[in-house]
C-alpha cells in the first residue's frame, strides 16, 4: 500500500526521484498518466491494466469512458529508473500537471500522485476547509 508524503525537487532536466519504498510496490515497468486535480498517477503496471480493463469493458464503451482512457492513455509513459530511483517525466506530463521545481510524491492507498508542492498544499487546505460537507456528502451516496 502507497503512504505517505515526500518532497523532492524536480531537476532541470525532468527527472524526478521516486521513494525505494514506493519503487519496491510499484515493481518494474510502472505507468505515468494524467491524474485528476492537475497532478500525475503513477501505477503499477498491475493496477494499469485493471484499470484499463476496468473503464474498457468494450469499445463501444460510453463517451465519457472513451474520452477518460484517452486522457489516460494517451500521454501515459512506462518509467525506467536509474541506480537513484529517478526517472525522467515527459514534457506533457510535467507541464499537464504544472510542475516545477519543489515537487511532492504523496501515496493514495493504490496509487502514487506526484504534485506541484504549492499546488498540494492548496488542493489540502481547501479540502481540510471543506471536510464536514465532503464528510457528509460520501455519507449520503453510501446511504442511498
Amino acid at each position: 500500500m502507497f503512504l505517505g508524503r515526500y518532497y523532492h525537487s524536480l531537476e532541470d532536466k525532468g527527472r524526478l526521484a521516486i521513494p525505494a519504498s514506493f519503487r519496491q510496490l510499484l515493481g518494474k515497468h510502472p505507468i505515468l498518466t494524467r491524474g485528476l486535480d492537475s497532478c500525475l498517477y503513477l501505477f503499477s503496471s498491475t493496477t494499469w491494466s485493471k484499470l484499463i480493463a476496468d473503464l474498457n469493458t468494450s469499445p463501444l464503451a460510453p463517451e465519457d469512458t472513451r474520452t477518460l482512457t484517452r486522457l489516460l492513455a494517451h500521454d501515459a509513459q512506462i518509467l525506467e529508473f536509474d541506480a537513484q530511483g529517478r526517472s525522467l517525466l515527459n514534457r506533457e506530463l510535467r507541464q499537464f500537471a504544472h510542475l516545477t521545481k519543489q515537487v511532492v510524491v504523496a501515496g493514495s492507498a493504490t496509487w502514487v500522485e506526484i504534485w506541484d508542492q504549492a499546488r498540494y498544499h492548496q488542493y489540502l487546505n481547501n479540502a481540510q476547509t471543506n471536510i464536514d460537507q465532503i464528510a457528509a456528502r460520501i455519507r449520503e451516496v453510501s446511504h442511498e
